[in-house]
Formats: structure tokens, sequence, C-alpha cells
């Protein structure tokens, strides 16, 4: 028996679904890193401490996601350019992509723009904009 846990399934939702950077962010990769600042206020869900502003470091898998969530591609294009890119297979780069993002869009650095209808995602309280 493994004492390693089984990767979880990634959402197909969250898959078709296409993530984008929040407008409000500020960010660089530095030598494969990228480093996020978020400005004071960014997160009114924060705890006190917190709302004045934070940066976030990302590792390099999670700063390719980062750059490659720029509104032109879904999540699953994503994990499928992870493939490519590293040492790892489809079903993992699917699973990791989908709770990074997850995480991102819960924390406002990443915003998720509509999967096709009858699909359910993360709460992004942040409206879009619409043609009317």
């Amino acid at each position: 028996m493994s004492d390693v846990a089984p990767i979880a399934e990634p959402d197909r939702a969250l898959l078709e679904a296409t993530p984008r950077r929040h407008p409000d962010l500020a960010w660089r990769n530095w030598d494969g890193e990228v480093v996020i600042l978020a400005p004071a206020g960014h997160d009114p869900s924060a705890p006190v401490l917190l709302r004045d502003g934070a940066e976030h470091d990302l590792n390099p898998v999670g700063s390719r996601i980062f750059e490659l969530a720029d509104g032109t591609r879904t999540l699953l294009k994503i994990a499928q350019q992870l493939v490519d890119e590293f040492e790892v297979d489809q079903a993992t780069a699917e699973a990791d992509a989908c709770a990074f993002v997850a995480e991102l869009v819960q924390k406002r650095l990443l915003l998720l723009d509509p999967a096709p209808t009858g699909t359910t995602l993360p709460h992004d309280p942040t409206p879009r904009n619409t043609p009317p």
C-alpha cells in the first residue's frame, strides 16, 4: 500500500474556463519566477493586517501558469503546455493547474472567464465587462 495520496480528479468545468490575470496587479518574471504585487485594498476579505497590499512569490511551475493565464487559452490548454515544458503527465498537470488556479482566484490574483453554459466555476467576485 502506498503512502502517497491520490491526485484529485481535475474539475472539468474549471479546465474549460479561461483564466486571466487581475488587471489591478503588478507583476514581473525574474529568472523564471514571478513576483506579484497586489495593491492595498485589493482583497477586502483578507485579514485586516494583510489589506495593505501583498507580495506573492511563485515557483517556476506556478509562474508559468500565471504567465500563460492571459485570457487567450483555457486551463486545459495551459495544462497541456505544462506537459510540453515540464516533466509531468497530463493528469497531474490538469489536477495541479486546477488547484493552483482555484487558489489564485480565491486570492483575486486571477479571474475566470466563463466556461461553456452549464458549468460551475470557483467563485470569482469581480464583475466582468460584457457587451450589452
